[in-house]
């Protein structure tokens, strides 16, 4: 949840919840530590609403260079993916300190997703000139657009895995793509939540246009207001299970028992400099999706 400080009556500055730092100095001597994902509940929605709100207009914005779009997604997601885990964040400071630190790794990753992507339909389009209406052009139609839901699905884990561990590129874009068939049942949610998206934000937009001013104005009213963070929130909400199990999960196994051994348990947690330090991906447990 977002915080706010106000003051009590005897002039003292507390939180909507007590038991949070009462500022962004103080959270940051908090260790931050990934937690699973929280209950799913409409209240929660209620909750956010406001927050979800500004995180969409906030995305939007920060979109218009353009090149500044991977390091949007990289930021809205730590937001999102925070409110799944329903901890505490501070919308602005950690949308923009996530902006700024992962802009490098967020632009590379980008552009290769970027590139991979139109090579693909690249090549639909030639196979298409070549082949025509073919039954051969159908099969091939078939398995281009399987590499592009693949590749569409690996961004969408390298965005959050991005915002939350600190690992290598190269590491990233491996855990991201193995996930996407490693975590089938949790891939195939998120699938259907791009495609709703996809729909309304795209499939919609010419019907509404045309057909009254009313839709119009709802359509364009939900694009700007929470369309890109609310479908960010339930992609997290499909895809976070998965990356805190496989990628998270066993590194923090890891650490216990080397803290144990040395009698540093203190030292289990990280701050928010550091991030979580992650499995790589050889080292992942793929047990069926739960």
């Amino acid at each position: 949840m977002a915080l706010f400080e106000k003051k009590n009556t005897e002039g003292e500055q507390t939180q909507e919840n007590s038991a949070v730092p009462a500022s962004a100095e103080a959270a940051k001597a908090k260790p931050f530590v990934a937690k699973p994902a929280a209950p799913f509940k409409l209240s929660m929605l209620y909750r956010e609403l406001v927050s979800l709100i500004s995180l969409n207009l906030m995305f939007i914005f920060s979109c218009i260079p353009i090149i500044t779009i991977p390091a949007a997604l990289t930021a809205m997601n730590r937001i999102t993916c925070t409110m799944v885990q329903d901890q505490n964040y501070f919308l602005w400071q950690d949308y923009w300190k996530t902006f700024k630190r992962e802009f490098g790794k967020s632009l590379l990753g980008g552009l290769v997703f970027g590139i991979a992507f139109g090579l693909f339909l690249l090549a639909g389009f030639v196979y298409y000139n070549i082949f025509g209406k073919s039954f051969l052009f159908t099969i091939i139609l078939a398995f281009t657009a399987c590499f592009l839901i693949i590749i569409y699905l690996a961004s969408t884990y390298y965005w959050t895995m991005l915002a939350f561990v600190d690992l290598p590129f190269k590491a990233l874009l491996k855990n991201s793509l193995i996930m996407v068939l490693g975590c089938w049942k949790r891939s195939l949610i998120a699938l259907v939540i791009i495609a709703a998206h996809l729909f309304f934000a795209i499939g919609l937009a010419p019907v509404t246009v045309g057909y009254s001013t009313t839709l119009t104005d709802v359509w364009v009213f939900v694009v700007f207001l929470v369309l890109f963070s609310a479908n960010s929130l339930l992609l997290n909400y499909a895809i976070w299970p998965a990356i805190y199990e496989k990628v998270v999960k066993p590194e923090e196994r890891e650490k216990k028992s080397a803290a144990t051994q040395f009698g540093t348990r203190e030292k289990i947690t990280w701050d928010n400099e550091n991030e979580i330090q992650s499995a790589s991906a050889a080292n992942l447990n793929w047990e069926d999706d739960k």
